[in-house]
């Protein structure tokens, strides 16, 4: 019996070994057919400096603590950031119009006068029209301040700022005096491709110019997570940290819509 026992020992051990080296070339045969597996069996978690606790899920906002949330002062970041998006939507539609209406000049504002151009004058269309075809070949507006003569400059100075601002042309061109209370404004019929072109540049600069507006406003409130020895006594590194990665989603999903709205706006000027 203990002639065997080396025998049966090293028949054992043999085996184990093939049974090692069989496990491990099906490993690597399976590495090198899914290299990548490895990676997707694993959570995406991030771990405690503090308690050395490993969480594979993110807290979001409902789970920070209300004091922290108080700290980062994450309401008035968000109010700020859906203010951000209001006047880049209504700059859009401002300064990106295709064609100038009677009815946008009827709404703009003469700081002067504190009212509408369409409260303090009478705007009378008028269309000259070819012939043959019947299409509009020159449309102008007659504004007349008649009733109010002295804000005739203002009320100038107001149109000259739209027709730039939304690249129509120079005022100097597009403006003419009828009179002493009166003037006229050539408006656009046509929009060519090189107009349209430039209006899409601008508004690519103008999503440019949020975006970064957007990242002033998240660094202003990233700035406000404790960093200090102090300031870390009062919260956890779990929640600290949940707290960063919550400001990046704020801020990357209001990229998303603001990238969204300028989408629409970019549609209707390419045109069909």
């Amino acid at each position: 019996m203990n002639r065997l026992l080396p025998v049966l020992s090293s028949a054992v051990l043999t085996r184990c070994v093939l049974h090692v080296q069989l496990r491990a070339i099906f490993t690597a045969r399976t590495i090198s057919r899914y290299p990548f597996q490895s990676l997707y069996d694993l959570p995406v978690r991030w771990k405690s400096k503090s308690k050395g606790k490993v969480q594979t899920t993110m807290l979001a906002r409902d789970q920070l603590p209300s004091e922290l949330l108080e700290v980062i002062r994450a309401d008035e970041m968000q109010t700020s950031f859906e203010a951000t998006l209001a006047r880049f939507q209504s700059a859009l539609q401002q300064r990106l119009a295709l064609k100038i209406t009677p009815q946008m000049l009827a709404n703009l504002t003469i700081p002067e006068a504190r009212a509408k151009l369409g409260q303090i004058a009478s705007l009378i269309s008028q269309q000259e029209k070819h012939g043959a075809s019947g299409q509009v070949t020159n449309q102008q507006l007659l504004i007349d301040l008649s009733a109010r003569p002295h804000l005739v400059p203002a009320a100038r100075k107001a149109v000259s700022q739209l027709l730039e601002t939304t690249n129509h042309g120079s005022a100097s061109s597009l403006i003419e005096s009828a009179g002493q209370a009166a003037f006229t404004v050539r408006l656009r019929t046509v929009v060519t491709r090189e107009a349209r072109e430039e209006l899409i540049h601008k508004g690519q600069e103008m999503l440019n110019q949020v975006k970064r507006e957007m990242d002033r406003i998240y660094q202003t409130h990233d700035k406000l997570i404790p960093n200090t020895p102090e300031g870390k006594k009062h919260h956890s590194e779990d929640h600290l940290f949940a707290a960063r990665e919550y400001l990046r989603s704020v801020v990357k999903s209001n990229h998303a819509l603001a990238a969204t709205i300028w989408e629409k706006k970019h549609s209707e000027l390419s045109g069909p």
